[in-house]
Protein backbone atom coordinates (compact mmCIF):
# COMPACT_ATOMS: atom_id res chain seq x y z
CA UNK A 1 0.00 0.00 0.00
CA UNK A 2 2.91 2.34 0.62
CA UNK A 3 3.81 2.26 -3.08
CA UNK A 4 0.29 3.24 -4.20
CA UNK A 5 -0.22 6.42 -6.23
CA UNK A 6 -3.94 6.60 -5.39
CA UNK A 7 -6.07 4.85 -2.75
CA UNK A 8 -9.66 3.99 -3.74
CA UNK A 9 -11.65 3.58 -0.55
CA UNK A 10 -14.97 1.79 -1.20
CA UNK A 11 -17.95 1.45 1.10
CA UNK A 12 -21.44 -0.03 0.80
CA UNK A 13 -24.13 2.66 0.86
CA UNK A 14 -26.67 0.20 2.28
CA UNK A 15 -24.66 -0.16 5.48
CA UNK A 16 -25.57 2.66 7.81
CA UNK A 17 -22.47 2.42 10.01
CA UNK A 18 -19.95 2.47 7.13
CA UNK A 19 -19.20 6.17 7.64
CA UNK A 20 -18.04 5.56 11.19
CA UNK A 21 -15.32 3.09 10.18
CA UNK A 22 -14.18 5.38 7.35
CA UNK A 23 -13.50 8.24 9.76
CA UNK A 24 -12.37 6.26 12.77
CA UNK A 25 -10.17 3.63 11.12
CA UNK A 26 -9.58 3.69 7.37
CA UNK A 27 -8.61 7.30 6.72
CA UNK A 28 -6.27 7.54 9.79
CA UNK A 29 -4.70 4.18 8.84
CA UNK A 30 -4.11 5.27 5.23
CA UNK A 31 -2.59 8.57 6.34
CA UNK A 32 -0.34 6.75 8.81
CA UNK A 33 0.90 4.26 6.19
CA UNK A 34 0.89 6.35 3.01
CA UNK A 35 1.14 9.97 4.10
CA UNK A 36 -0.28 12.44 1.56
CA UNK A 37 -1.35 9.87 -1.05
CA UNK A 38 -4.66 10.98 -2.68
CA UNK A 39 -7.80 9.18 -1.46
CA UNK A 40 -10.79 8.62 -3.76
CA UNK A 41 -13.92 7.68 -1.80
CA UNK A 42 -16.23 5.39 -3.82
CA UNK A 43 -19.80 4.68 -2.75
CA UNK A 44 -20.94 1.32 -4.21
CA UNK A 45 -24.45 -0.09 -4.84
CA UNK A 46 -25.81 3.37 -5.59
CA UNK A 47 -28.69 1.73 -7.51
CA UNK A 48 -30.18 0.71 -4.16
CA UNK A 49 -30.42 4.36 -3.00
CA UNK A 50 -33.58 6.32 -3.45
CA UNK A 51 -31.74 9.59 -4.15
CA UNK A 52 -28.23 10.74 -5.01
CA UNK A 53 -26.49 13.50 -3.05
CA UNK A 54 -23.32 13.69 -5.19
CA UNK A 55 -21.17 14.23 -2.09
CA UNK A 56 -20.18 12.28 1.06
CA UNK A 57 -22.76 11.95 3.81
CA UNK A 58 -20.81 14.07 6.32
CA UNK A 59 -18.63 17.20 5.88
CA UNK A 60 -15.90 15.55 7.95
CA UNK A 61 -15.51 12.81 5.35
CA UNK A 62 -15.65 15.33 2.51
CA UNK A 63 -12.76 17.29 4.03
CA UNK A 64 -10.71 14.13 4.57
CA UNK A 65 -10.75 12.78 1.00
CA UNK A 66 -9.70 14.21 -2.35
CA UNK A 67 -12.74 13.24 -4.39
CA UNK A 68 -15.99 11.29 -4.20
CA UNK A 69 -17.81 9.05 -6.72
CA UNK A 70 -21.10 7.15 -6.55
CA UNK A 71 -21.19 4.02 -8.68
CA UNK A 72 -23.18 0.89 -9.37
CA UNK A 73 -21.57 -2.19 -10.88
CA UNK A 74 -24.97 -3.77 -11.47
CA UNK A 75 -26.15 -0.92 -13.70
CA UNK A 76 -22.61 -0.09 -14.86
CA UNK A 77 -23.17 3.44 -13.55
CA UNK A 78 -20.08 5.68 -13.16
CA UNK A 79 -17.72 2.69 -13.16
CA UNK A 80 -15.51 4.28 -15.79
CA UNK A 81 -15.70 7.56 -13.88
CA UNK A 82 -14.04 5.85 -10.90
CA UNK A 83 -10.92 5.25 -12.97
CA UNK A 84 -11.10 8.71 -14.54
CA UNK A 85 -11.27 10.34 -11.11
CA UNK A 86 -8.42 8.12 -9.87
CA UNK A 87 -6.25 9.42 -12.68
CA UNK A 88 -7.37 12.99 -12.04
CA UNK A 89 -6.59 13.00 -8.30
CA UNK A 90 -3.15 11.56 -9.08
CA UNK A 91 -2.21 14.03 -11.83
CA UNK A 92 -3.88 16.97 -10.06
CA UNK A 93 -3.81 16.23 -6.30
CA UNK A 94 -6.08 18.48 -4.28
CA UNK A 95 -5.06 18.16 -0.63
CA UNK A 96 -1.66 19.81 -1.17
CA UNK A 97 -3.33 22.83 -2.81
CA UNK A 98 -6.36 23.44 -0.61
CA UNK A 99 -7.04 22.81 3.06
CA UNK A 100 -10.66 21.81 2.60
CA UNK A 101 -11.36 21.73 6.31
CA UNK A 102 -10.29 25.36 6.76
CA UNK A 103 -11.36 26.42 3.28
CA UNK A 104 -7.99 28.10 2.67
CA UNK A 105 -5.12 27.63 0.29
CA UNK A 106 -2.33 25.43 1.58
CA UNK A 107 0.78 27.42 2.67
CA UNK A 108 3.01 25.46 0.25
CA UNK A 109 0.71 26.32 -2.64
CA UNK A 110 0.60 29.97 -1.60
CA UNK A 111 4.40 30.10 -1.41
CA UNK A 112 4.70 28.63 -4.92
CA UNK A 113 2.18 31.11 -6.34
CA UNK A 114 4.01 34.03 -4.70
CA UNK A 115 7.17 32.95 -6.51
CA UNK A 116 5.26 32.68 -9.81
CA UNK A 117 3.82 36.18 -9.29
CA UNK A 118 7.31 37.59 -8.70
CA UNK A 119 8.62 35.83 -11.80
CA UNK A 120 5.86 37.37 -13.91
CA UNK A 121 6.43 40.83 -12.41
CA UNK A 122 9.10 41.78 -14.94
CA UNK A 123 9.53 45.39 -13.81
CA UNK A 124 9.51 44.43 -10.09
CA UNK A 125 6.89 47.04 -9.17
CA UNK A 126 4.82 44.59 -7.10
CA UNK A 127 1.85 44.44 -9.53
CA UNK A 128 0.99 42.81 -12.88
CA UNK A 129 -0.05 45.16 -15.67
CA UNK A 130 -2.00 44.08 -18.77
CA UNK A 131 1.15 43.18 -20.70
CA UNK A 132 2.48 41.00 -17.86
CA UNK A 133 -0.93 39.34 -17.39
CA UNK A 134 -1.15 38.48 -21.09
CA UNK A 135 2.39 37.13 -21.01
CA UNK A 136 1.41 34.93 -18.05
CA UNK A 137 -1.71 33.79 -19.91
CA UNK A 138 0.24 32.88 -23.06
CA UNK A 139 2.93 31.06 -21.09
CA UNK A 140 0.51 28.90 -19.11
CA UNK A 141 -2.47 28.41 -21.45
CA UNK A 142 -1.05 29.19 -24.94
CA UNK A 143 -3.80 31.67 -25.84
CA UNK A 144 -4.13 35.43 -25.33
CA UNK A 145 -6.79 37.06 -23.17
CA UNK A 146 -8.98 39.56 -25.08
CA UNK A 147 -9.00 43.10 -23.68
CA UNK A 148 -12.74 42.93 -22.88
CA UNK A 149 -12.34 39.66 -20.96
CA UNK A 150 -9.33 41.09 -19.13
CA UNK A 151 -11.35 44.12 -17.97
CA UNK A 152 -14.23 41.90 -16.82
CA UNK A 153 -11.75 39.72 -14.97
CA UNK A 154 -10.27 42.68 -13.08
CA UNK A 155 -13.71 44.15 -12.34
CA UNK A 156 -14.91 40.86 -10.84
CA UNK A 157 -11.83 40.75 -8.60
CA UNK A 158 -12.24 44.39 -7.55
CA UNK A 159 -15.91 43.88 -6.68
CA UNK A 160 -15.04 40.99 -4.34
CA UNK A 161 -11.60 42.10 -3.14
CA UNK A 162 -10.95 45.84 -3.64
CA UNK A 163 -7.27 45.44 -2.74
CA UNK A 164 -6.85 42.90 -5.54
CA UNK A 165 -6.58 45.65 -8.16
CA UNK A 166 -4.78 48.96 -7.66
CA UNK A 167 -5.95 52.42 -8.81
CA UNK A 168 -4.29 51.98 -12.22
CA UNK A 169 -6.09 48.72 -12.90
CA UNK A 170 -3.12 46.47 -12.23
CA UNK A 171 -3.40 43.09 -10.48
CA UNK A 172 -1.79 42.95 -7.02
CA UNK A 173 -0.35 39.91 -5.27
CA UNK A 174 -3.49 39.68 -3.11
CA UNK A 175 -5.64 39.67 -6.26
CA UNK A 176 -3.49 37.01 -7.91
CA UNK A 177 -3.70 34.71 -4.87
CA UNK A 178 -7.44 35.37 -4.56
CA UNK A 179 -7.96 34.34 -8.18
CA UNK A 180 -6.11 31.05 -7.80
CA UNK A 181 -7.86 30.28 -4.51
CA UNK A 182 -11.22 30.91 -6.17
CA UNK A 183 -10.34 28.40 -8.90
CA UNK A 184 -9.54 25.84 -6.21
CA UNK A 185 -12.81 26.41 -4.34
CA UNK A 186 -14.74 26.04 -7.62
CA UNK A 187 -13.03 22.70 -8.24
CA UNK A 188 -10.88 23.91 -11.15
CA UNK A 189 -7.77 22.19 -9.86
CA UNK A 190 -6.46 21.43 -13.34
CA UNK A 191 -6.15 25.14 -14.07
CA UNK A 192 -4.06 25.80 -10.97
CA UNK A 193 -1.88 22.75 -11.64
CA UNK A 194 -1.37 23.95 -15.21
CA UNK A 195 0.13 27.16 -13.80
CA UNK A 196 2.28 25.28 -11.28
CA UNK A 197 3.56 22.71 -13.81
CA UNK A 198 4.44 25.45 -16.30
CA UNK A 199 6.80 26.94 -13.74
CA UNK A 200 8.45 23.61 -12.92
CA UNK A 201 6.58 22.42 -9.81
CA UNK A 202 5.99 18.73 -9.11
CA UNK A 203 3.37 16.98 -6.99
CA UNK A 204 5.23 17.85 -3.79
CA UNK A 205 5.07 21.57 -4.74
CA UNK A 206 8.82 21.75 -5.11
CA UNK A 207 10.69 22.38 -8.32
CA UNK A 208 11.10 18.98 -9.96
CA UNK A 209 14.60 17.54 -10.55
CA UNK A 210 13.77 17.11 -14.24
CA UNK A 211 13.10 20.84 -14.52
CA UNK A 212 16.26 21.77 -12.62
CA UNK A 213 18.97 19.30 -13.63
CA UNK A 214 17.94 17.47 -16.81
CA UNK A 215 20.45 19.32 -19.03
CA UNK A 216 23.40 19.31 -16.62
CA UNK A 217 25.77 16.33 -16.55
CA UNK A 218 28.75 16.50 -14.20
CA UNK A 219 31.59 14.04 -13.64
CA UNK A 220 32.33 14.91 -10.01
CA UNK A 221 35.81 13.34 -10.10
CA UNK A 222 37.08 15.26 -13.13
CA UNK A 223 34.81 18.32 -13.37
CA UNK A 224 33.67 21.19 -11.15
CA UNK A 225 30.60 23.44 -11.27
CA UNK A 226 30.77 27.22 -11.14
CA UNK A 227 28.12 29.95 -11.50
CA UNK A 228 27.80 31.30 -15.02
CA UNK A 229 27.93 34.97 -16.03
CA UNK A 230 24.11 34.98 -16.30
CA UNK A 231 23.79 33.59 -12.76
CA UNK A 232 26.25 36.15 -11.35
CA UNK A 233 24.36 38.96 -13.10
CA UNK A 234 21.12 37.74 -11.51
CA UNK A 235 22.77 37.51 -8.08
CA UNK A 236 24.04 41.10 -8.47
CA UNK A 237 20.49 42.11 -9.38
CA UNK A 238 19.27 40.49 -6.14
CA UNK A 239 21.82 42.59 -4.26
CA UNK A 240 20.48 45.79 -5.78
CA UNK A 241 16.88 44.85 -5.01
CA UNK A 242 17.33 43.89 -1.37
CA UNK A 243 20.19 45.89 0.12
CA UNK A 244 18.90 49.28 -1.03
CA UNK A 245 22.25 50.33 -2.53
CA UNK A 246 24.02 49.93 0.82
CA UNK A 247 27.04 47.72 1.49
CA UNK A 248 25.29 45.20 3.72
CA UNK A 249 22.03 43.29 4.14
CA UNK A 250 19.85 43.61 7.21
CA UNK A 251 18.41 40.40 8.64
CA UNK A 252 14.95 41.53 7.44
CA UNK A 253 16.34 41.83 3.88
CA UNK A 254 17.59 38.25 4.02
CA UNK A 255 14.29 36.94 5.40
CA UNK A 256 12.36 38.77 2.70
CA UNK A 257 14.59 37.37 -0.03
CA UNK A 258 14.55 33.72 1.07
CA UNK A 259 10.94 33.41 2.24
CA UNK A 260 10.02 31.59 -0.99
CA UNK A 261 13.00 29.19 -0.87
CA UNK A 262 12.51 25.81 0.90
CA UNK A 263 14.75 25.26 3.91
CA UNK A 264 16.59 22.34 2.30
CA UNK A 265 17.85 24.71 -0.44
CA UNK A 266 18.64 27.62 1.87
CA UNK A 267 22.00 29.37 1.69
CA UNK A 268 21.90 30.83 5.16
CA UNK A 269 23.20 27.74 6.93
CA UNK A 270 26.60 28.99 5.69
CA UNK A 271 25.99 32.50 7.01
CA UNK A 272 29.03 32.44 9.32
CA UNK A 273 31.32 31.15 6.57
CA UNK A 274 31.62 34.47 4.74
CA UNK A 275 32.44 38.09 5.46
CA UNK A 276 29.92 40.18 7.45
CA UNK A 277 30.32 43.59 9.04
CA UNK A 278 30.83 44.51 12.70
CA UNK A 279 27.08 44.81 13.23
CA UNK A 280 26.61 41.20 12.13
CA UNK A 281 25.00 42.10 8.80
CA UNK A 282 25.86 40.18 5.66
CA UNK A 283 27.91 42.27 3.23
CA UNK A 284 27.60 42.32 -0.56
CA UNK A 285 30.98 40.60 -0.78
CA UNK A 286 29.79 37.96 1.66
CA UNK A 287 26.53 37.45 -0.23
CA UNK A 288 28.41 36.72 -3.46
CA UNK A 289 30.77 34.38 -1.57
CA UNK A 290 27.75 32.49 -0.21
CA UNK A 291 26.73 31.57 -3.74
CA UNK A 292 30.23 30.45 -4.70
CA UNK A 293 30.34 28.33 -1.55
CA UNK A 294 26.95 26.81 -2.39
CA UNK A 295 28.10 25.92 -5.91
CA UNK A 296 31.24 24.36 -4.44
CA UNK A 297 29.41 22.06 -2.03
CA UNK A 298 25.97 21.56 -3.63
CA UNK A 299 25.54 22.83 -7.19
CA UNK A 300 22.10 21.24 -7.43
CA UNK A 301 20.95 23.16 -4.36
CA UNK A 302 22.42 26.34 -5.85
CA UNK A 303 20.43 25.88 -9.07
CA UNK A 304 17.27 25.24 -7.04
CA UNK A 305 17.82 28.37 -4.92
CA UNK A 306 18.35 30.53 -8.02
CA UNK A 307 15.19 29.17 -9.61
CA UNK A 308 13.10 29.76 -6.49
CA UNK A 309 14.44 33.32 -6.24
CA UNK A 310 13.30 34.12 -9.75
CA UNK A 311 16.05 33.13 -12.19
CA UNK A 312 13.90 33.08 -15.32
CA UNK A 313 16.34 31.48 -17.78
CA UNK A 314 16.60 27.68 -18.01
CA UNK A 315 18.40 26.43 -14.85
CA UNK A 316 21.13 24.80 -16.97
CA UNK A 317 22.28 28.28 -18.09
CA UNK A 318 23.17 29.17 -14.49
CA UNK A 319 26.06 26.72 -14.24
CA UNK A 320 29.35 26.22 -16.05
CA UNK A 321 31.05 22.82 -15.93
CA UNK A 322 34.84 23.13 -16.12
CA UNK A 323 37.59 20.47 -16.19
CA UNK A 324 39.09 20.08 -12.73
CA UNK A 325 42.66 20.12 -14.09
CA UNK A 326 42.23 23.28 -16.15
CA UNK A 327 43.51 25.71 -13.52
CA UNK A 328 43.60 28.75 -15.80
CA UNK A 329 39.91 28.53 -16.72
CA UNK A 330 38.61 27.81 -13.25
CA UNK A 331 37.50 30.49 -10.81
CA UNK A 332 36.61 28.35 -7.79
CA UNK A 333 39.12 26.28 -5.78
CA UNK A 334 38.93 24.06 -2.70
CA UNK A 335 41.93 24.33 -0.37
CA UNK A 336 42.10 21.86 2.51
CA UNK A 337 43.85 23.14 5.63
CA UNK A 338 45.61 20.62 7.89
CA UNK A 339 47.79 20.94 10.96
CA UNK A 340 48.26 20.07 14.62
CA UNK A 341 46.11 21.41 17.44
CA UNK A 342 46.66 25.07 18.15
CA UNK A 343 48.80 25.76 15.09
CA UNK A 344 46.48 28.49 13.81
CA UNK A 345 44.14 26.80 11.30
CA UNK A 346 41.07 28.69 12.53
CA UNK A 347 43.02 31.95 12.62
CA UNK A 348 43.92 31.53 8.95
CA UNK A 349 40.27 30.95 8.06
CA UNK A 350 39.04 33.86 10.18
CA UNK A 351 41.50 36.40 8.79
CA UNK A 352 40.59 35.30 5.25
CA UNK A 353 37.01 36.54 5.84
CA UNK A 354 38.29 39.67 7.63
CA UNK A 355 37.50 38.74 11.21
CA UNK A 356 39.56 40.20 14.00
CA UNK A 357 42.23 38.05 15.58
CA UNK A 358 41.24 36.48 18.91
CA UNK A 359 44.25 35.35 21.01
CA UNK A 360 42.12 32.91 22.97
CA UNK A 361 42.23 29.27 21.89
CA UNK A 362 38.94 27.53 21.08
CA UNK A 363 39.25 23.93 19.79
CA UNK A 364 37.44 23.48 16.48
CA UNK A 365 34.53 21.04 16.57
CA UNK A 366 33.98 19.28 13.25
CA UNK A 367 35.08 20.50 9.84
CA UNK A 368 34.87 24.26 9.29
CA UNK A 369 34.93 26.12 5.98
CA UNK A 370 34.96 29.70 4.74
CA UNK A 371 34.79 31.30 1.30
CA UNK A 372 36.07 34.59 -0.04
CA UNK A 373 37.52 36.36 -3.10
CA UNK A 374 41.20 36.25 -4.10
CA UNK A 375 42.95 38.32 -6.76
CA UNK A 376 45.08 36.01 -8.88
CA UNK A 377 46.92 37.14 -12.03
CA UNK A 378 44.54 40.04 -12.51
CA UNK A 379 41.41 37.87 -12.21
CA UNK A 380 38.98 37.58 -9.33
CA UNK A 381 38.89 33.98 -8.08
CA UNK A 382 37.10 32.42 -5.12
CA UNK A 383 38.72 30.06 -2.63
CA UNK A 384 36.93 27.76 -0.21
CA UNK A 385 39.09 26.89 2.80
CA UNK A 386 38.20 23.65 4.61
CA UNK A 387 39.65 23.16 8.10
CA UNK A 388 40.26 19.55 9.10
CA UNK A 389 40.95 18.04 12.54
CA UNK A 390 44.48 17.26 13.67
CA UNK A 391 43.76 13.51 13.84
CA UNK A 392 45.56 12.02 10.81
CA UNK A 393 43.29 8.96 10.62
CA UNK A 394 40.18 11.14 10.41
CA UNK A 395 41.60 13.84 8.15
CA UNK A 396 43.04 11.57 5.49
CA UNK A 397 40.00 9.41 4.76
CA UNK A 398 39.42 9.05 0.97
CA UNK A 399 35.84 10.28 1.35
CA UNK A 400 37.10 13.44 3.05
CA UNK A 401 39.65 14.20 0.34
CA UNK A 402 37.14 14.33 -2.52
CA UNK A 403 37.30 17.64 -4.35
CA UNK A 404 40.62 18.76 -2.86
CA UNK A 405 42.55 21.08 -5.20
CA UNK A 406 45.40 21.83 -2.80
CA UNK A 407 46.54 20.71 0.65
CA UNK A 408 47.78 23.52 2.88
CA UNK A 409 49.69 22.10 5.87
CA UNK A 410 50.23 24.50 8.76
CA UNK A 411 52.80 24.20 11.51
CA UNK A 412 53.63 26.36 14.51
CA UNK A 413 57.24 27.43 13.95
CA UNK A 414 57.79 27.67 17.71
CA UNK A 415 56.75 24.04 18.33
CA UNK A 416 58.84 21.01 17.27
CA UNK A 417 55.88 18.63 17.59
CA UNK A 418 53.79 20.80 15.26
CA UNK A 419 56.45 20.63 12.53
CA UNK A 420 56.89 16.87 12.87
CA UNK A 421 53.09 16.48 12.67
CA UNK A 422 53.08 18.57 9.46
CA UNK A 423 55.97 16.55 7.98
CA UNK A 424 54.14 13.31 8.72
CA UNK A 425 51.01 14.70 7.06
CA UNK A 426 53.00 15.77 3.99
CA UNK A 427 54.43 12.29 3.62
CA UNK A 428 50.99 10.63 3.90
CA UNK A 429 49.57 13.01 1.29
CA UNK A 430 52.52 12.38 -1.01
CA UNK A 431 52.14 8.62 -0.70
CA UNK A 432 48.33 8.28 -0.82
CA UNK A 433 47.37 11.35 -2.89
CA UNK A 434 50.34 12.19 -5.11
CA UNK A 435 48.19 14.20 -7.54
CA UNK A 436 47.24 16.81 -4.89
CA UNK A 437 49.62 19.81 -4.67
CA UNK A 438 51.00 20.47 -1.19
CA UNK A 439 52.28 23.59 0.55
CA UNK A 440 53.76 24.22 4.01
CA UNK A 441 52.80 27.36 5.93
CA UNK A 442 54.67 28.44 9.08
CA UNK A 443 52.38 30.23 11.54
CA UNK A 444 52.94 32.57 14.50
CA UNK A 445 55.94 34.15 12.78
CA UNK A 446 55.46 37.28 14.89
CA UNK A 447 56.60 35.39 18.02
CA UNK A 448 60.22 35.03 16.96
CA UNK A 449 62.37 36.33 14.15
CA UNK A 450 64.26 33.08 13.59
CA UNK A 451 63.29 29.51 14.34
CA UNK A 452 65.30 26.31 13.81
CA UNK A 453 62.13 24.69 12.47
CA UNK A 454 62.17 27.08 9.50
CA UNK A 455 65.55 25.83 8.27
CA UNK A 456 64.39 22.28 8.84
CA UNK A 457 61.22 23.03 6.87
CA UNK A 458 63.21 24.44 3.94
CA UNK A 459 65.34 21.30 3.80
CA UNK A 460 62.22 19.14 4.04
CA UNK A 461 60.60 21.04 1.14
CA UNK A 462 63.66 20.62 -1.08
CA UNK A 463 63.79 16.90 -0.30
CA UNK A 464 60.09 16.37 -1.07
CA UNK A 465 59.86 18.70 -4.10
CA UNK A 466 57.49 21.07 -2.26
CA UNK A 467 57.61 24.86 -2.75
CA UNK A 468 59.46 26.69 -0.01
CA UNK A 469 57.32 27.31 3.10
CA UNK A 470 55.15 30.43 3.38
CA UNK A 471 55.01 32.51 6.55
CA UNK A 472 51.80 33.67 8.20
CA UNK A 473 50.87 35.71 11.26
CA UNK A 474 47.22 36.24 12.16
CA UNK A 475 48.24 39.58 13.73
CA UNK A 476 50.26 40.95 10.84
CA UNK A 477 49.88 38.97 7.60
CA UNK A 478 47.04 39.40 5.12
CA UNK A 479 45.81 35.87 4.48
CA UNK A 480 44.70 36.87 0.96
CA UNK A 481 48.41 37.16 0.05
CA UNK A 482 48.98 33.63 1.33
CA UNK A 483 46.02 32.40 -0.76
CA UNK A 484 47.37 34.13 -3.88
CA UNK A 485 50.70 32.34 -3.45
CA UNK A 486 48.93 29.03 -2.82
CA UNK A 487 46.95 29.40 -6.05
CA UNK A 488 50.18 30.01 -7.95
CA UNK A 489 51.36 26.55 -6.82
CA UNK A 490 48.33 24.95 -8.50
CA UNK A 491 49.79 25.65 -11.94
CA UNK A 492 52.70 23.30 -11.19
CA UNK A 493 51.66 19.66 -10.65
CA UNK A 494 53.52 17.95 -7.78
CA UNK A 495 56.53 15.78 -8.55
CA UNK A 496 57.40 12.67 -6.63
CA UNK A 497 60.20 13.25 -4.14
CA UNK A 498 63.42 11.21 -4.00
CA UNK A 499 62.28 9.49 -0.83
CA UNK A 500 58.92 8.61 -2.34
CA UNK A 501 60.54 7.27 -5.51
CA UNK A 502 62.88 5.13 -3.38
CA UNK A 503 59.91 3.95 -1.35
CA UNK A 504 57.93 3.01 -4.47
CA UNK A 505 61.00 1.31 -5.98
CA UNK A 506 61.45 -0.69 -2.78
CA UNK A 507 57.82 -1.75 -2.88
CA UNK A 508 58.25 -2.78 -6.53
CA UNK A 509 61.30 -4.94 -5.77
CA UNK A 510 59.57 -6.46 -2.72
CA UNK A 511 56.63 -7.40 -4.89
CA UNK A 512 59.00 -8.73 -7.55
CA UNK A 513 60.82 -10.85 -4.97
CA UNK A 514 57.51 -12.29 -3.80
CA UNK A 515 56.30 -12.89 -7.35
CA UNK A 516 59.43 -14.47 -8.97
CA UNK A 517 59.60 -17.61 -6.75
CA UNK A 518 55.93 -18.22 -7.37
CA UNK A 519 56.46 -17.87 -11.12
CA UNK A 520 59.44 -20.24 -11.04
CA UNK A 521 57.51 -22.80 -8.99
CA UNK A 522 54.57 -22.56 -11.37
CA UNK A 523 56.86 -22.95 -14.42
CA UNK A 524 58.68 -25.98 -12.98
CA UNK A 525 55.36 -27.60 -12.08
CA UNK A 526 53.99 -26.99 -15.56
CA UNK A 527 57.15 -28.43 -17.14
CA UNK A 528 57.00 -31.53 -14.94
CA UNK A 529 53.35 -32.10 -15.83
CA UNK A 530 54.17 -31.67 -19.52
CA UNK A 531 57.01 -34.28 -19.28
CA UNK A 532 54.77 -36.74 -17.45
CA UNK A 533 51.98 -36.27 -19.99
CA UNK A 534 54.37 -36.73 -22.95
CA UNK A 535 55.84 -39.86 -21.34
CA UNK A 536 52.38 -41.40 -20.90
CA UNK A 537 51.39 -40.55 -24.45
CA UNK A 538 54.66 -42.08 -25.80
CA UNK A 539 54.04 -45.35 -23.96
CA UNK A 540 50.49 -45.55 -25.24
CA UNK A 541 51.67 -44.95 -28.79
CA UNK A 542 54.35 -47.70 -28.58
CA UNK A 543 51.86 -50.18 -27.10
CA UNK A 544 49.40 -49.44 -29.88
CA UNK A 545 52.16 -49.84 -32.53
CA UNK A 546 53.32 -53.22 -31.14
CA UNK A 547 49.82 -54.64 -31.59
Amino acid sequence: MRTADVICLLYDCTRGNAHDSILSFWIPEIRRECGRVPILLVETKSDLKSSSRGEPATPAIEHSVDSFVECSSKQFKSVVRVFQCSHKVYTHPISILLDRQLGKMHPLCEQALIRIFKLCDNDHDGVLDDFELNKFQMLCFREPLPASDLEKFKQSIHSTLPSGVDDLGRLTLAGFLFTQESFLKMGRYEQVWQVLNTFGYGHDLELSPVFLYKQVVVDSENEVCEPSAAALEFISHLCDLHNHQSQSFLSSDIESMFQIVPRNHHLMENYKSVYFDRCGNLTTEGFLALWWLKFSSDWKGALASLSYLGYSNPPATAVIVRPRRNIEMRKLFNIFVFGSRGCGKSSLLNTFIKRQFDPRYFPTVGNQRVCGPVQFRGTLKYAVLHEFPSDLQVAMQPSEMTGCDMACILYDQTCDFSFHHAARMCYILEKDYPHIPRALVATKVDNTSQSPNNEQAKTFCRTHNIPQPLFFSAKETNSALILTKLLSHLSHPPKASTQLRLHLRTLYFQQLVRTVPRAITFGVSALALALIASSILLRLWRRHKSR
